[in-house]
């Protein structure tokens, strides 16, 4: 149970690219991976990412961003780190999609608000629940080129839970195992 608490809140050992965005090394990491069975030794996986809070301001879907959330699987929640305007604004079609409001061709946001994005239904590929194992198979989804901004509006920072009370998530024997991929 402690290795999957370890693996719950954890600040990254070493920069990570997930399905093609880098998180820095150093980036308080939450995450809820429901298929961690505890084991002692497991990859290092950002599967289930809820929140990430970053040590320096990160370009994420573009803007600049000291933290998101995932708030669900077609909404993410961006803190910003400065003003900005952003574009294109995304407004619902009416037909359970997303289309750039004509009226709108950005808004400005201010620092420390939060910037909503969510993505059209082609952001996940369809899935084969006929298959026993699908869930092993599915591939997880991060693109946040792909998100579509909403809107900003003004709410306390993004919370992120404290890393496990461990200082660091690997010991001395466990490095030693280290290769291109960390192992936590």
């Amino acid at each position: 149970m402690e290795n999957k608490e370890k693996r719950k809140r954890f600040i990254l050992p070493v920069d990570y690219v997930y399905d093609g965005f880098v998180f820095p090394q150093g980036t308080l990491i939450n995450a809820y991976n429901a298929h961690d069975d505890g084991s002692r030794y497991r990859y290092l996986t950002l599967s289930g990412l809820e929140q990430a809070r970053f040590q320096q301001p990160v370009y994420i879907a573009g803007v600049w961003a000291n933290a998101i959330k995932v708030d669900s699987d077609y909404e993410f929640l961006i803190e910003l780190s400065q003003d900005q305007d952003i574009s294109p604004v995304y407004i619902p079609d009416g037909q359970g999609e997303f289309k750039v409001d004509s009226a709108h061709a950005s808004r400005h946001c201010k620092k420390d608000q939060i910037a909503q994005y969510t993505v059209n239904s082609g952001y996940y590929p369809d899935k084969d629940y006929t298959s026993e194992d699908w869930y092993t198979l599915e591939k997880e989804r991060f693109d946040p080129k792909q998100w579509l901004f909403r809107g900003c509006f003004s709410a306390p920072p993004i919370y992120v839970d404290r890393p496990y009370p461990q200082t660091k998530l690997y010991d001395e024997e466990r490095m030693s195992e280290v290769t291109n991929a960390a192992i936590i």
